[in-house]
């Protein structure tokens, strides 16, 4: 059932107002409670996102975790760990864990926010000396800041089947002076009190202005970019999970594709440069990025394999982990060197620097739309000519150089969809997402199996592959190769959506200067 909550006023005590609720509703109080409460979710805030909180409240030698619905306030799960779980799958397959996996994804849990709470539980009794209804009275204090005035709050948590008894607590507290019901969910309105930034986006989603200057608006989303790289360093170095390198490289690439595809608004000697030391960037955390992608996908691997032939993949999970080690401890190295925070000033530097008034630079002062509809217009155009000029003959070269012109199209698309109509430019993303998908998976297909004959190799150069498991990658290459041709066979029929005459129209309707 839902719970309601309300806010107590700040200068009324709480023993007080105890006092008054137990004789008022004949309440019987249990003795203070004191504990620690987390709130954990990942670092973008997925469970927030859609509308939950994930509260574990620590007694003793447990955690009680529960899962709360933040529009009623209803609890939806709950279950008792001895630790904090990092993943979801750490609950060991309960309900709890089920609702949880599908939002959390590949994301780790972190504690957000932790509390001390100083807690009175009030029970209401029957004859049969059953509890018809609960009121929690909360004191609230964050353990990582000294405020002295405590955030006091009262919960009112029905009994089912007790209506007409909680219909008339409620409608008491309705009236008490020192309370007032809640209006908005309790965790955002707690954060923003305690002015906790939940907002994290790595898509810039800001509003641009259609008719300011490019480079301004331009330079404002590379320092968008290079701030979310920066909010993803201690996640990379802490290990937490692999969407923080994920987030991190996607922030490197659309910087890298902005500077490449926006001429002529930053002088030309400062865009080389940069480009030149975010390609260093890209350059040292692909091994790593490459290695979370095989482990991750390492049970789908496996099931491509006969059953009798899945356990000799193994010392190839092993012998991965072991790289895997290796590039991490050298992407850490890199994140924390003179050269990488050298880079980072510089680049902050320069993007925080005033736009010129008088600038020889072409492109500078003109309307950012103006240049946005070239630039997108010009990448259609290339998307077009290179996917119609493949045939079941071409090699797999072509489609990869239409793939990366696709992904351009599509970050541009991103950077500006705020000048252009709402659902057209939401459409024209989908519609070219279809096809992205369908090249990525053909080109991640070549790529692991290039990856599992080079494994091969490596293996045996140190001695630790077996005849089992050389079988094993054998059977594993032929079995994606067979994923590979399926994949290409989709693949006119994913271009002939994405250029279908109402698509190009459309293109031409927002575009086409």
């Amino acid at each position: 059932m839902p719970s309601y909550g309300y806010d107590i006023n700040p200068s009324s005590g709480i023993a007080a107002l105890k006092q008054q609720l137990c004789q008022a509703l004949v309440l019987t109080a249990e003795q203070q409670h004191r504990f620690k409460r987390i709130y954990l979710d990942s670092f973008d805030w997925r469970l927030l996102k859609k509308g939950y909180a994930l509260q574990a409240d620590q007694h003793d030698d447990h955690f009680q975790l529960q899962l709360f619905r933040l529009s009623d306030n209803e609890l939806i799960s709950q279950t008792l760990t001895t630790d904090l779980p990092h993943f979801a799958t750490d609950l060991n397959h309960c309900r709890l864990a089920g609702l949880l996996a599908p939002i959390l994804g590949l994301r780790a849990l972190m504690p957000q926010l932790e509390l001390n709470i100083s807690q009175h539980r009030l029970q209401r009794l029957n004859k049969q000396n059953k509890t018809t209804a609960e009121l929690r009275l909360e004191s609230i204090k964050p353990t990582s800041t000294s405020q002295s005035q405590p955030i006091k709050q009262l919960w009112h948590i029905p009994t089912k089947g007790y209506d007409k008894e909680n219909k008339r607590i409620s409608q008491w507290l309705g009236k008490a002076n020192a309370i007032q019901a809640m209006t908005e969910p309790f965790l955002p309105t707690l954060l923003s009190r305690l002015d906790i930034d939940s907002s994290y986006n790595s898509k810039a989603s800001k509003l641009l202005h259609a008719e300011s200057r490019s480079d301004s608006e331009t330079k404002q989303l590379l320092e968008f970019f290079l701030a979310i790289m920066r909010r993803n360093e201690h996640g990379i170095i802490a290990d937490l999970d692999t969407e923080f390198l994920h987030d991190f490289r996607i922030a490197v690439r659309r910087s890298r594709t902005l500077l490449s595809q926006m001429p002529g608004i930053m002088p030309l000697r400062s865009v080389n440069s940069f480009k030149n030391q975010l390609a260093k960037l890209g350059a040292v955390t692909t091994p790593l990025r490459d290695l979370d992608v095989m482990l991750l996908n390492f049970d789908d691997y496996r099931s491509l394999l006969p059953n009798k032939k899945r356990c000799d993949l193994d010392p190839a999970f092993d012998f991965i982990q072991q790289q895997r080690q290796l590039a991490y401890q050298q992407v850490c190295r890199y994140l924390q060197s003179k050269t990488y925070t050298g880079f980072c000033q510089r680049w902050q530097t320069l993007l925080q620097s005033p736009s010129p008034t008088n600038t020889p630079l072409t492109n500078a002062k003109r309307p950012l739309k103006q240049l946005a509809d070239q630039r997108i217009w010009k990448n259609y155009k290339k998307v077009l000519k290179q996917g119609l000029a493949i045939t079941s003959e071409s090699p797999p070269d072509d489609l990869h150089s239409l793939r990366k012109s696709c992904k351009k199209l599509r970050y541009l698309l991103e950077f500006f969809n705020s000048l252009y109509p709402g659902k057209k430019i939401k459409q024209s993303i989908t519609t070219l997402k279809q096809l992205q998908d369908n090249l990525g998976e053909y080109q991640d297909i070549h790529v692991h199996m290039d990856f599992f004959q080079q494994l091969h190799s490596d293996m045996q150069e140190n001695e630790q592959l077996s005849t089992a498991t050389a079988g094993a990658i054998d059977t594993l290459i032929s079995a994606l190769n067979i994923q590979q041709q399926e994949c290409r066979q989709q693949f006119q029929g994913r271009f002939k959506q994405f250029s279908s005459s109402a698509h190009q129209q459309l293109f031409k309707q927002l575009f086409r200067p």
